[in-house]
């Protein structure tokens, strides 16, 4: 058993109730060489679950359809974070500009139009949802998975602004910000 099947075992990370692992729980990762990006692209790869971003707490143990009768979700942990902690609310269209598919070539940057302060939080929180049941990888290929049905969640996971490694561009002062 590696340290993160240790990690997950410790937290009660897949089993029944909601864990809960704080920025500071997440210390011991980062400790021992392994990031909040790392540790929920693991929970990924080996558990198959997916990740829900968000700023906001959610006092049920389900994520709620949103006005078009969705819940999205990821299988990237830096979507994932870059969710829980840039907001896309109030921005100028078209908002929050990254890519579906991260590539080489492509590489993951966000661009945001209309930047406010508190765009950039200092913190979110990643949902993990145990399983891909009702999930639909559209577009096909990309990160982004979608269901038309409440998705529940066996834990929540703080990420910190720090945890966000890839480059953020304010459009419309034509600089990198991050």
């Amino acid at each position: 058993m590696t340290h993160l099947d240790d990690f997950v075992v410790k937290y009660g990370l897949l089993g029944r109730g909601v864990s809960v692992i704080s920025a500071l729980g997440l210390r011991e990762l980062k400790q021992r060489g392994c990031s909040a990006e790392d540790f929920l692209n693991y929970l990924v790869e080996k558990h198959n679950c997916l990740l829900h971003g968000s700023r906001k707490y959610i006092p049920e143990d389900f994520i709620k359809t949103n006005s078009k009768n969705e819940v999205y979700a990821t299988d990237s942990g830096g979507i994932a974070i870059l969710r829980a902690i840039i907001s896309n609310k109030g921005l100028a269209y078209p908002g929050l500009e990254y890519p579906y598919f991260i590539s080489d070539k492509e590489p993951l940057e966000v661009r945001i139009h209309g930047i406010k302060d508190d765009t950039i939080g200092e913190k979110g929180l990643v949902y993990i949802i145990p399983n891909r049941e009702g999930f639909k990888n559209q577009p096909e290929g990309s990160w982004q998975y979608i269901s038309s049905s409440n998705a529940c969640f066996s834990a929540i996971i703080e990420v910190l602004k720090e945890d966000f490694k890839y480059p953020v561009f304010d459009v419309d002062k034509n600089k990198q910000i991050q």
